[in-house]
């Protein structure tokens, strides 16, 4: 429930920031990029991350003792079932809240005493989200939906959109810039999501069942645009799933079990390379 809490005061903050132009905080400037890492250090990295939760007079540990590494390049998937911690780990990953015990780095860098813009400005520059629900804005266009992290980010609304459609065009979706969600399929959806996650150039992109919400066929085209990102953009992937296939899929495997990181399983087969005739079907 804190960790619910906390992503909707983070949108709030998003709404509010958007809506009053900005004003009350300096913001990264348009040029901004992610920072890279120190050299040999993991973009973003957890040394026994532990996580509580108090209900009254009641503790529940949810995590314990998490030690993992996300480098450049990665493409990994951590699975667990239902309960097993996964959101709240994912939310501890994004930034979107704080680990009660432990330390993590991100991009070489302590968050431990960051502040909520600090922290806000961190996950802007250096982390992409793609969720399980798209959570795209219904009254918004697919380049418009794309842009808002670019608005966020202070870019001119005109340059915004241009690179959103950009894009759009990278992930199959260039013929569908001014078509509203209500006017696109699941798959269609996601491939938005997942141009919103990328438009401000994140060295690190965060999945949460990405695949959950839509149809076996779709859920492999998806998967399958994550190794392009992953093989010809650099970017390193990590994807929450409770879904052995989708974990299959992926070149490194974790599995969280009651809060723990249990085993790191050895590389596994993978999906082949998003072609352009997949992207022409798509499309």
């Amino acid at each position: 429930m804190e960790a619910l809490a906390a992503a909707r005061r983070e949108a709030a903050r998003f709404a509010k920031r958007v809506r009053g132009g900005l004003r009350r905080h300096a913001r990264p400037s348009p040029s901004s990029q992610a920072a890279p890492p120190t050299a040999g250090a993991p973009l973003l990295s957890l040394s026994g991350v532990g996580k509580r939760y108090a209900v009254g007079p009641v503790q529940t540990q949810v995590l314990k003792g998490v030690d993992l590494d996300v480098k450049a390049g990665d493409l990994l998937s951590i699975m667990g079932e239902s309960g097993s911690g996964k959101s709240t780990l994912l939310n501890i990953m994004g930034l979107l809240d704080r680990p009660t015990e432990g330390a993590m780095r991100v991009a070489g860098r302590d968050v431990s005493a960051m502040n909520d813009d600090e922290l806000s400005d961190t996950r802007n520059l250096s982390i992409g989200f793609v969720f399980q629900a798209f959570r795209l804005l219904p009254r918004m266009t697919a380049s418009e939906n794309v842009a808002l992290p670019l608005t966020y980010r202070g870019i001119d609304r005109m340059q915004a959109l241009e690179r959103a459609q950009a894009m759009l065009k990278k992930v199959a979706m260039g013929e569908r810039v001014d078509h509203r969600p209500d006017q696109l399929s699941g798959g269609q959806q996601q491939r938005v999501a997942i141009a919103r996650a990328l438009v401000t150039s994140p060295a690190l992109l965060l999945a949460d069942e990405p695949t959950g919400a839509l149809d076996p066929n779709t859920g492999r085209e998806i998967m399958q645009l994550f190794h392009e990102l992953n093989a010809v953009e650099g970017i390193a992937v990590v994807i929450i799933t409770h879904d052995r296939e989708v974990a299959r899929q992926c070149v490194h495997n974790a599995e969280l079990v009651e809060g723990r990181i249990t085993r790191t399983a050895a590389p596994t087969a993978v999906a082949p390379a998003f072609t352009e005739a997949d992207q022409q079907a798509a499309g």
